[in-house]
């Protein structure tokens, strides 16, 4: 049962979304998607900034958690990605907890997911994600390990 906070981060990115909406795009977003799920034609970068952990006034970490541990992939995958772009501001134990959780998944997404956001921070703190790999490279698949390493020195 979600918490009040939750309750008010899901209306909060509701009608983040609702805003955004561009109903002339939904039915293109949603063919190329081929899913029943709706869409609201909202445009990518609308999505990121409403989406973003470390920018996000409510704190959306307990969320961020409980996704990670869904049958739903593409909830996982959300779940993995939510940091990506956040440099400096990116919270290292929730980006751990969250890749520790969907390490051993065995889905395409859900790995390249975890290396691109794995790649992404190394531009922050290439040092970080080349222990984070070591330490790991029983548990990431080789996938994640190669997408997340693609660009360190």
């Amino acid at each position: 049962m979600p918490v009040e906070a939750d309750r008010d981060l899901l209306a909060a990115v509701a009608d983040g979304l609702a805003a955004g909406a561009d109903p002339g795009r939904a039915p293109r977003m949603q063919a190329y998607m081929k899913s029943e799920m709706p869409y609201l034609g909202v445009a990518v970068p609308k999505v990121r900034a409403l989406t973003k952990v470390a920018a996000h006034p409510l704190g959306v970490g307990r969320l961020l958690l409980a996704w990670s541990s869904v049958p739903d992939r593409w909830l996982r995958r959300a779940d993995i990605l939510a940091q990506v772009g956040s440099k400096s501001r990116t919270d290292v134990d929730l980006l751990t907890e969250i890749i520790d959780a969907n390490a051993s998944h065995r889905d395409f997404f859900v790995r390249k997911a975890i290396g691109w956001v794995l790649r992404d921070y190394a531009r922050t703190d290439p040092e970080w994600v080349r222990a984070f790999v070591e330490d790991r490279a029983a548990t990431l698949s080789s996938l994640s390990r190669r997408e997340a390493t693609r660009h360190l020195p």
